[in-house]
């Protein structure tokens, strides 16, 4: 595993400046970060990802909130509205899987969705809902079942929304019996906030009132009651249509709202995530630790030289140990520097200096069938280093690689890339918590998605039963791993919600039966299958209990009685 998982892509690196180098020399504790090679950091010029957007606007049929955020600077995805495209029907099982797909992944950083009123507007005639029976008198009609397929698309993205963190936004006309439904009801129940405005207040010559529906966001700043000091004009006649699009100062203003949240959310990634990446990785640093290491060879170097060029010297020393073993072999080897390391993986390198040894490396190479796989080893993990300081190697420690399958390994190599205080963090939380590593290495186990550093209590106002902003939720990993030295078990209890004692206070006196839960008719129709399939077995002079609760059980024999009710049933009916 540490052959497979090692990078085989790596840069070309100058070598080290003379301060850094005595600085690795005298201090163990040095820390050597991922380096741009050595035409400069304006050459690298990474392949950004494809489809990946700030905003994006469903049902939004003109766009104007669209229009407005390009303005601000925002990258916007094209108006899904299926005037534009039939390919932009939300209603559509493959689009709303890709919206929440973005969702989840990141992609898709914030969205207002805007279903059309049509027959959820109390001006609909013929009227086919009213405020008791908001999803229709029948649901079968045509009208009808697109309607609620729109309303429940948008609201079915608002609980995706609510699950990833996403900013997002419903919206619908304040009288709208949308507002009446379950599904909106429930929305609001699990947490989602509702605000009020009326249009005019932004520069619309209508009193039209909107309802907004967000999770994941503060948007209070929107909700503007009409102030009563300005005439309206009334919707009816050619105004109708006009007036079912924003305003330009409402459009405006919902952008704004959207932008300020983005920018937060920008900000607060940045602050979370490290500017350059760390060398270190998981199953190497587990190696180091857990590894029994002895000396077997050690030298003085004759002269003086950089500090770069004795280290790949010194690798070359393995070189030659394992052609001497007779070669055509696969070997590993733990390098401290990571100018060393690349430049022995490339096989070249831009430095004179480093050029004749990699050229001998080669030779041996192909002379002899190496296939070297290079791996960083921090200065303080490496048991080679210690003789050189006059310190013997320390024993081996417990370690989390112990007992671990193929699957657990290779999860365990993913973790890469890490600074030196990360992979503290995670090794500590895995030997606190080994489960963690049979979870995460299962596929099958849970359907996850990327971890935001954003959360709706940064925009929140001050809450004195809740603390002060920034003491309220935040994310769960951060929590365990920066506080489980303190107390584990308890950091998981403090970060459930307080609708926990609710929902447990509802459990009271359910008793879960055996195997999966099932209806009494679906339970009755399995016993006289069975009945059936056991009198058959009778009739042909076999037991169930020979047949099928043997130890081992005989699985050849299984599938031939099988495969001859199977022929019987056809038979029969």
């Amino acid at each position: 595993m540490l052959w497979r998982t090692s990078n085989k892509k790596v840069k070309n690196l100058a070598l080290q400046s003379r301060t850094a180098s005595l600085h690795r020399i005298h201090d163990a504790s040095f820390e050597e970060l991922e380096e741009e090679d050595d035409q400069g950091p304006d050459t690298d010029v990474h392949r950004p990802i494809g489809l990946s957007f700030d905003f994006i606007e469903l049902c939004g049929g003109a766009g104007v909130v669209t229009k407005q955020m390009i303005l601000l600077g925002f990258v916007c995805a094209p108006v899904f509205d299926i005037s534009y495209s039939r390919r932009y029907d939300v209603t559509n099982r493959k689009v709303f899987a890709w919206i929440a797909f973005m969702c989840e992944s990141g992609r898709l950083r914030s969205f207002l969705a805007a279903p059309p009123c049509t027959t959820f507007s109390p001006a609909a005639h013929p009227c086919m809902r009213s405020y008791k029976q908001p999803l229709g008198f029948d649901r079968r009609h045509p009208r009808v079942l697109q309607g609620n397929d729109l309303a429940f698309s948008c609201l079915g993205t608002m609980l995706v929304a609510r699950r990833t963190r996403t900013p997002g936004m419903l919206e619908t006309t304040r009288r709208s019996k949308l507002r009446w439904t379950p599904q909106w009801i429930g929305m609001k129940r699990l947490g989602a906030d509702e605000i009020h405005l009326a249009s005019c207040e932004y520069g619309s010559p209508h009193q039209k009132e909107f309802a907004l529906l967000t999770v994941s966001m503060n948007a209070k700043s929107l909700a503007k009651k009409c102030s009563r000091q300005h005439v309206h004009v009334r919707v009816q006649g050619k105004y109708t249509k006009a007036s079912a699009t924003y305003c330009e100062g409402l459009a405006r203003a919902i952008a704004q709202v959207f932008a300020r949240h983005l920018r937060k959310r920008a900000g607060l990634e940045t602050e979370c995530h490290n500017t350059s990446a760390g060398l270190e990785d998981a199953l190497s640093n587990e190696v180091l630790r857990g590894a029994d290491w002895e000396e077997i060879s050690s030298w003085n170097w004759k002269g003086s030289s950089h500090i770069n060029i004795l280290e790949v010297a010194a690798a070359l020393r393995a070189y030659e140990k394992e052609a001497l073993r007779g070669g055509d072999l696969r070997f590993v080897e733990m390098i401290d520097s990571n100018v060393a390391l690349c430049s022995l993986v490339r096989g070249r390198s831009s430095s004179d200096a480093l050029r004749p040894l990699l050229k001998r490396a080669s030779t041996i190479s192909v002379a002899y069938g190496l296939y070297q796989a290079g791996r960083f080893a921090p200065t303080r993990l490496n048991p080679a280093d210690h003789p050189t300081r006059d310190t013997k190697i320390p024993p081996p420690l417990a370690s989390v690689l112990d007992g671990l399958d193929l699957n657990e390994l290779r999860w365990i190599s993913m973790l890469s890339g890490l600074r030196r205080w990360e992979a503290n963090w995670i090794r500590l939380s895995l030997l606190l918590c080994p489960s963690w590593i049979s979870f995460f290495a299962c596929p099958d186990s849970s359907r996850r998605y990327g971890q935001s550093s954003f959360h709706p209590s940064s925009f929140m106002d001050f809450d004195s039963t809740l603390g002060f902003p920034g003491e309220g939720p935040c994310p769960y990993w951060l929590v365990v791993w920066i506080l489980a030295p303190l107390d584990f078990w308890g950091v998981i209890a403090v970060a459930r919600r307080h609708g926990d004692a609710l929902r447990r206070e509802q459990r009271q006196g359910i008793e879960l039966p055996e195997g999966r839960r099932v209806t009494e008719l679906t339970t009755s129709v399995r016993a006289q299958l069975m009945s059936a399939f056991s009198g058959w077995l009778r009739v042909s002079g076999l037991a169930y209990n020979d047949m099928f609760q043997g130890n081992p059980p005989d699985l050849d024999k299984i599938n031939s009685v099988l495969c001859q009710y199977g022929r019987y049933l056809f038979c029969r009916r």
